[in-house]
């Protein structure tokens, strides 16, 4: 069974995390919401109170086939201060896992260095308007494109792109079960990702 972790730290956006733990569990992957502390309520960015399935500590040595990082201003100024996450983080790339990240979540990338370098040029990543002064020397963003995968880095730009990048996700680790999950969604977007060539 695929494996996803959700990284749910407070002040986390709840419509990113939400999103894509509704849609994985949908495609029947394994997906758990992982508080950063033993609190497995944690309080979202607009005051939603979410439970999480696990706290870091208890899987801190499991690997999933993804994990990925919600953005929102708070949570991910918790995940960038938390030396907890960048071990997690850092023991899945080195697995050769895929990593994804929303909105403000690829500043975490950054502060950690990771992804920072491919084949002498920068990843390619998107994400919240917001952060492009933050991020524009680190990451080369292709333009207009909700979901951007280079390697095993999938990102995308907020809440209004994160079915996009939830069924993306679906696409690249289950992708017989997308024509199964996406019509009863009801879901109208575009429905894209730009791929890198490598």
């Amino acid at each position: 069974m695929v494996r996803a972790a959700v990284l749910l730290p407070q002040g986390a956006e709840e419509m990113e995390a939400v999103i894509v733990q509704d849609v994985l569990k949908r495609a029947e992957f394994d997906t758990i919401l992982v508080s950063l502390d033993e609190a497995k309520m944690v309080t979202c960015s607009r005051k939603v109170g979410i439970a999480a399935d696990k706290c870091l500590n208890e899987i801190e040595n499991e690997i999933f086939d993804i994990v990925v990082l919600p953005g929102g201003l708070v949570g991910t100024q918790n995940l960038k201060k938390s030396t907890k996450v960048k071990n997690f983080v850092e023991t899945h790339i080195k697995a050769n896992k895929y990593i994804g990240a929303i909105c403000a979540a690829p500043l975490v990338l950054k502060e950690f260095e990771f992804f920072k370098q491919k084949d002498e040029r920068k990843f390619r990543a998107t994400y919240h308007d917001s952060c492009d002064n933050d991020l524009k020397d680190y990451f080369e963003r292709p333009n207009g494109e909700a979901v951007v995968l280079d390697d095993k880095l999938i990102t995308s730009k907020g809440p209004g792109t994160a079915f996009d990048f939830a069924i993306n996700i679906v696409k690249l680790l289950k992708p017989n079960v997308v024509n199964t999950i996406v019509p009863p969604m009801m879901f109208e977007g575009e429905n894209k990702i730009f791929f890198v060539e490598n």
